[in-house]
Order: structure tokens, then sequence, then C-alpha cells
């Protein structure tokens, strides 16, 4: 006997299967379960992964996020040069 599911091995057996059968089902479900639990523990080496990337991520956005506001604020300065020109051109104009 491999490894096998005590619990379900005595299950079956109780309810009248025959033994050879309830060993393989035992067998199968306990490789089944190892085979769950290797692929939950990629999963969560996976997930691991992903969140190390993903923070990485989070910071380079953040700094490309400061040069965004430094250029914004930048352009709202010259906006504000230019209207006041652009007025001070049209009040020279109209009373002038």
């Amino acid at each position: 006997m491999n490894i096998m599911m005590t619990e379900l091995y005595d299950a079956l057996m109780s309810a009248g299967a025959d033994e050879a059968k309830a060993r393989r089902a035992a067998e199968s479900m306990a490789s089944s379960n190892q085979d769950m639990e290797r692929k939950f523990t990629d999963l969560r080496d996976d997930n691991q992964k992903m969140r190390v990337e993903m923070a990485k991520l989070n910071g380079d956005l953040r700094l490309e996020m400061q040069g965004l506001r430094g250029e914004m604020s930048l352009i709202k300065w010259m906006l504000g040069v230019l209207i006041a020109l652009g007025v001070a051109v049209f009040l020279r104009v109209l009373f002038l």
C-alpha cells in the first residue's frame, strides 16, 4: 500500500466495498490530494511573484506620475502667462 487516506478506506470498508477497490480508491484520492497540494503550492508561489512584480510596477508608476505632475505644473504656468499676455494685448488694443 502506498499513501492511503485511512479515513476514506475505513469508510468504504464499512460501507461494504471490496477491499481491493477500497484500497485503490483511497490511494487514488491520496495521489489526487498530493497533486492538488502541488498545484496550490505552485499557485501560491506564482501569487507571491506577481505581488513582488506589482509592487515594483507600483513604484515605477509613482515615479512616472511625479514627473507628469511636474510637467503639468509647468504647463499651467505657461498657460497662465499666455492668458495674461493675451489679456494685456487685448486691453492695449481696446484702450489705445
